[in-house]
């Protein structure tokens, strides 16, 4: 039997040869393809342990949609009174207002910087013990204290040419104006957070540029959360941040995946 096997792959050593590479090329390709889509899904871990570890609970408006089913602008809000509240909670060390919406930067050519998506946030720098509970890192300037202000992410700046003291249109809700650039921020320490962008005002701000003046989407909570849903009331939910996923980092691992499954079945063939 083995010369027999030996026989046909002497008589046909272009065929051997051939299936042999196809052999090594295939599974090249599936190493390649599980250690690309591993090292992806470390990167997703590492910013969603940035963006949420520092959060004991999130308290929303409560809604019958699921995390994430609901666009931005188009969740219910909280009045501040349920803010001052939560503070009053006992187990609370930190309780801030949170806005999180949507903001795209105009590059130097006037289109939206990146890909999306454009994250636009409200960060209350006023309250001590704030910065615990905000992925985003100052790297330069200082943050925006205050309307016509802006802070926006390095890689960004980097692309478009940015610096502290430049003038940047941003788009809220439709409505493009002018902002100066105070700050430059990253994401944890991520350099990049790939096609997205981050526009970083102050809270305050943030609640008149986007119309929730005396609201917010949601309030973050460092600190025991025991208490937290009695003291937000009935017409709140309270969540882990993870659960709450405000920067929609559930969708970056449904990519991986789906990347990994296309990869491996190209392999396949």
């Amino acid at each position: 039997m083995t010369r027999v096997v030996l026989r046909g792959l002497v008589a046909r050593p272009g065929r051997t040869v051939l299936s042999g590479l196809a052999v090594v090329v295939g599974v090249a390709f599936v190493c390649a393809a599980l250690t690309f889509t591993g090292a992806l899904r470390g990167a997703m871990d590492s910013l969603s342990g940035a963006a949420y570890d520092g959060t004991d609970a999130v308290v929303t408006a409560r809604t019958t949609f699921q995390p994430g089913m609901d666009s931005f602008g188009e969740r219910p809000v909280l009045p501040a009174s349920t803010l001052e509240r939560v503070r009053r909670a006992s187990g609370v060390k930190v309780a801030v207002g949170d806005i999180t919406d949507s903001a795209p930067i105009a590059g130097r050519d006037g289109s939206p910087a990146g890909d999306g998506p454009y994250f636009g946030v409200g960060f209350d720098s006023r309250t001590p013990g704030a910065a615990q509970l905000s992925p985003f890192r100052l790297r330069a300037g200082r943050w925006a204290a205050g309307a016509g202000e802006v802070v926006i992410d390095r890689a960004t700046a980097r692309d478009e040419g940015y610096g502290v003291g430049s003038r940047v249109r941003v788009s809220t809700r439709g409505s493009a104006r002018t902002f100066e650039v105070v700050g430059i921020a990253t994401f944890a320490d991520v350099e990049s957070l790939g096609t997205a962008s981050a526009a970083i005002f102050d809270l305050r701000a943030a609640q008149t540029l986007f119309g929730k003046e005396g609201s917010y989407d949601r309030i973050l909570v460092a600190g025991s959360s025991d208490s937290v849903a009695a003291a937000a009331g009935p017409d709140a939910q309270v969540r882990s941040a993870r659960a709450d996923d405000r920067f929609d980092l559930v969708s970056l691992g449904t990519v991986v995946d789906v990347l990994r499954a296309v990869l491996l079945a190209f392999a396949l063939v």
